[in-house]
């Protein structure tokens, strides 16, 4: 396993998302931080220079009530994980306590963002409506120039169809698009 540091949180862990500039459409969401950082190396990663060149990312371990009755203010909407980290490279210890309380919501949306293949964590659980698997895939060859030790995207691809036979939802983003020369 790749190296991770493990502490507690001591801001927020639930934040609107709403710097996306007007020309961009972006329906806003809250972040939902249950770790900071990412074990890919892609090239064009923003994560880059928000941890100032630090790479290894941090799982952050408080009680999960401290994080429920932060989510228990906001009366609805979607909450993404894969803003600061990715969602699923390296699953944090918080993932399990919010897939349960996600599960269980009407108007709540958990939505996992990442360039991983490893979805292990849910094959083990019953699919359900409200939590969302986003796969982030690029072309080949944008991939293998910019999206170091990333799984190739026919394995994201694979592992979302996977997912998708098995009835969770499902999404795949572009993203970002990489025009070549």
């Amino acid at each position: 396993m790749p190296k991770t540091i493990t502490r507690l949180r001591k801001s927020k862990f639930i934040r609107l998302f709403d710097k996306t500039p007007d020309s961009v459409v972006c329906p806003h969401f809250y972040e939902l931080i249950l770790s900071n950082g990412c074990i890919y190396d892609c090239s064009y990663c923003y994560l880059k220079l928000t941890f100032r060149g630090k790479n290894t990312p941090t799982l952050f371990t408080n009680k999960w009530d401290e994080i429920e009755k932060e989510l228990e203010a906001v009366p609805f909407g979607v909450f993404s994980t894969g803003e600061l980290a990715d969602s699923l490279a390296i699953v944090p210890p918080l993932l399990p306590n919010a897939l349960d309380y996600f599960e269980k919501q009407k108007k709540k949306y958990l939505l996992l963002l990442t360039k991983s293949d490893k979805v292990s964590i849910l094959k083990k659980r019953m699919p359900n409506k409200q939590i969302i698997v986003s796969f982030s895939v690029n072309s080949i060859p944008a991939f293998k120039k910019h999206e170091k030790d990333t799984p190739h995207p026919l394995s994201r691809l694979a592992a979302a169809r996977e997912l998708k036979d098995l009835g969770w939802r499902v999404r795949i983003r572009l993203d970002p698009i990489v025009h070549l020369y």
